[in-house]
């Protein structure tokens, strides 16, 4: 016999042992993927909690909130959709501070809205939403510096918005907005024409797009008056 006295036995009590610690080793994992499972959806659950107290801090115009929310937010879970807003936000605060004189503040927080806007559209490049937040963005930058090349890539984010979403009225109906206030702000003759035909087209298009559009008509017939149309 190949079995010596005891040997059947001690096989035995051998491979049970073995069978214990892979059932221990099974339970084990299985404890481990069930306590990350818990841990990622609670932190998910907290972290969309403070996304609805951000957004509505920034629906009552509380920016600097709704900011510090956000990012509190985002260090809970990653969403571009967090990052979105969160531009929006310190977009407002930037605007803020240059109220208060504070240039070096304002340029920072310009650049980090600035980031965190790049960083949205890279994670979803079609989204027409983050495009318009983008050119609302470069609005409020111009507000806060005056420096007219803000206004300028503003147009270029609502064209980008327009080819995303070719059939949005409000649109064009924005960049003639842009286009009215880079009028203001242009002295050269021949570049104030240029612009005065992109904001009558733009106009043209948000009516051909939605003919009650009552803004973009009122605009189109008193920009007319002015010009003595």
């Amino acid at each position: 016999m190949f079995w010596k006295e005891g040997s059947k036995e001690s096989f035995i009590s051998l491979f049970q042992s073995i069978s214990q610690i892979k059932k221990n080793v099974i339970t084990g994992i299985a404890a481990i993927l069930v306590t990350f499972s818990l841990y990622f959806t609670v932190t998910y659950f907290i972290a969309d909690i403070l996304y609805t107290q951000a957004t509505n801090y920034y629906s009552s115009g509380m920016y600097q909130e709704s900011a510090l929310t956000l990012e509190k937010a985002l260090s809970f879970k990653y969403e571009h959709v967090y990052e979105d807003k969160l531009s929006a936000a310190l977009a407002y605060v930037a605007l803020l501070y240059a109220e208060d004189k504070n240039a070096t503040d304002t340029g920072s927080l310009i650049k980090a809205s600035n980031a965190y806007s790049i960083d949205s559209l890279r994670a979803s490049p079609l989204n027409v939403l983050y495009w318009r937040t983008r050119a609302r963005n470069q609005y409020l930058y111009f507000e806060a510096t005056k420096d007219i090349s803000y206004l300028k890539q503003g147009v270029e984010s609502l064209k980008q918005a327009e080819r995303t979403a070719p059939t949005d009225p409000k649109i064009p109906y924005s960049l003639a907005l842009y286009y009215g206030l880079l009028i203001d702000e242009e002295k050269k003759p021949t570049e104030l024409e240029k612009l005065r035909f992109y904001q009558e087209e733009s106009l043209i298009n948000a009516i051909r797009l939605k003919p009650n559009y009552k803004e973009a008509v009122e605009l189109k017939q008193n920009i007319q008056s002015r010009r003595g149309f």
